[in-house]
C-alpha cells in the first residue's frame, strides 16, 4: 500500500503563530533537545516584526494546520553560531546558511515531516540565495529523528563527532554537523 502524500507546506511566520511557537518550545519532545527557548522565541518575535532576508522564520503546515518551525539564516551573521562551527574546525564557506527546526506538533512527529519540510527549506533557500555555496546544520548526536531527516533530505554527515557546547543544560557536547551542497 503506497504511503499518502502528506500536504506539507512552509509559510512565512506571523504574529499570530508567536503563541504556537511559544506552546511548542514548551512540549517535552522539543525541550528535551531546544535550549533557551525564551531568546529563541524572541529572535522569532523580532523576525516577524523586523523580517530580514538573511534570516527567514517559517511555519510548516501540515494539511494548513500549523505543525512545526524552520529558520534558515546565514552563519556569517550571527557570531556565535559562526563561533559554533569554526572553534570546533568546521570549515564555513562565505555565504552558507544553517537552520533551526522542529516539530511541535507531537502527534506529527515520525511521520517523515521533517524531511519534506527540510526539502522544501532547502529549495526556498536556494531560491532565495543563488550563491549560498551549502548548509550546515549541528544536531545532537542523542537526536537521531532530526538527523536521520536531515539525511533523508539529503543532508550528508561530515566526519566525526563534534564538541559543541549542548543546547540544553546536562546533555553531552557530542554532535554531528551535516551538510548539503548547492553546487
Amino acid at each position: 500500500m503506497a504511503q499518502q502524500q502528506l500536504g506539507v507546506q512552509l509559510r512565512p511566520m506571523t504574529a499570530e503563530d508567536l503563541p504556537t511557537l511559544d506552546e511548542w518550545f514548551n512540549e517535552p519532545h522539543v525541550t528535551k533537545h531546544w535550549g533557551n527557548v525564551a531568546a529563541r522565541l524572541e529572535a522569532a518575535k523580532q523576525a516577524v516584526e523586523h523580517p530580514r532576508w538573511d534570516d527567514q522564520h517559517d511555519m510548516v503546515t501540515l494539511d494548513g494546520e500549523p505543525a512545526g518551525y524552520v529558520r534558515r539564516f546565514r552563519v556569517h551573521e550571527f557570531a556565535d553560531r559562526l563561533a559554533r562551527f569554526t572553534d570546533n574546525g568546521v570549515d564555513v564557506p562565505k555565504g552558507a546558511w544553517t537552520f533551526d527546526f522542529l516539530i511541535g506538533d507531537s502527534s506529527a512527529t515520525q511521520r517523515g515531516i521533517g524531511r519534506r519540510m527540510l526539502m522544501q527549506a532547502v529549495e526556498r533557500t536556494e531560491r532565495d540565495d543563488p550563491s549560498a555555496p551549502c548548509i550546515l546544520i549541528p544536531v545532537h548526536q542523542d537526536n537521531v529523528s532530526s538527523w536521520k531527516a536531515m539525511q533523508g533530505a539529503g543532508f550528508m554527515n561530515l566526519p566525526g563527532v563534534y564538541d559543541l557546547p549542548p543546547l540544553v543544560e546536562g546533555q553531552s557536547r557530542n554532535h554531528l554537523v551535516l551538510r548539503h551542497n548547492f553546487r
